[in-house]
């Protein structure tokens, strides 16, 4: 009686045993299927609070009712980058990892208040040609939504030249060691400053990156609000009826410099009354009261 007893619990442990196997197997097999199929969805660039992404389809891939083509703002992102989103009715349910990639990225565009003074307009506006430089200056490991097939799926870093207020970006695709493919850049973006603007060097860079990397511009950048006071570190120049004529200096000082708002003119202590003209403002040293 024992020995039977005995032998009845071994069978029953054994079947127990299998059972929880099995459904141990299977349970493994499914994980390893889901994290195959997350494994084919490409890393987009992960989304934040207050960015706007466009609805792309198809609609019968996605289970909310979202309209296509329609533009929805970010307002929530768990932790493990699953975003909610909304429009202008309501909040939609969250786009899940793998559902990213029916919903592009819509590239944030600089904002400066118009209601500020133009120097700190133009303040802040550096600030944001220094944002768009560190964002899109080289690959951040996971593709991206829009622009060309190197800032899209490539990684890659960027030089840049200086020179004659001209600016060029110089593109190369790099190895995952980061050694470059070619010796040559595989995409190059320029920009100029034109004649009566003032030149700085972040403003120039943000333009010709974007120029490279076949981003939209932002039209803050091509239509830059120009400086109309004078700031330590801007670099002005002497006009035609000065015998230091073409000559250039750097304001190191305001207080020593005057500005007559009604005739336009600059009075040093120093000198006779100068049209002064503001020529380069890359270093120069902005007052910003609140970005």
């Amino acid at each position: 009686m024992t020995n039977n007893t005995t032998q009845q619990e071994l069978e029953h442990l054994k079947e127990t045993f299998n059972n929880a196997f099995e459904e141990f197997k299977a349970g493994f097999e499914g994980a390893l299927l889901q994290l195959s199929k997350m494994a084919d969805q490409p890393a987009f660039e992960p989304l934040e609070v207050g960015s706007t992404v466009k609805f792309i389809g198809p609609s019968e891939e996605y289970h909310d009712d979202v309209t296509l083509g329609k533009t929805y703002v970010i307002s929530r992102v768990n932790e493990f980058g699953e975003a909610t989103f909304s429009d202008d009715v309501e909040e939609h349910s969250y786009i899940h990892r793998s559902c990213r990639h029916l919903f592009k990225l819509v590239p944030p565009a600089p904002f400066v208040p118009e209601t500020k003074m133009n120097n700190e307009q133009r303040a802040l506006l550096v600030i944001s040609a220094k944002e768009f430089i560190s964002r899109y200056e080289k690959d951040i490991g996971m593709e991206r939504d829009y622009g060309n097939a190197t800032l899209r799926f490539h990684r890659y870093e960027t030089d840049f030249v200086v020179k004659n207020n001209k600016v060029t970006a110089l593109v190369y695709r790099v190895c995952s060691d980061r050694s470059r493919l070619d010796v040559k850049p595989d995409h190059v973006g320029r920009a100029m400053c034109m004649p009566g603007d003032v030149f700085n060097e972040w403003i120039g860079k943000a333009i010709a990156l974007a120029r490279a990397l076949g981003i939209d511009i932002p039209e803050v950048f091509l239509n830059a609000v120009q400086p109309d006071e004078y700031a330590v570190g801007q670099v002005v120049q002497y006009p035609e009826s000065h015998h230091l004529e073409g000559q250039t200096r750097v304001i190191e000082e305001v207080s020593k410099f005057m500005l007559s708002y009604d005739c336009g003119l600059l009075c040093s202590l120093d000198t006779d009354f100068l049209n002064l003209e503001i020529i380069n403002d890359t270093n120069a040293e902005y007052e910003v009261t609140s970005k």
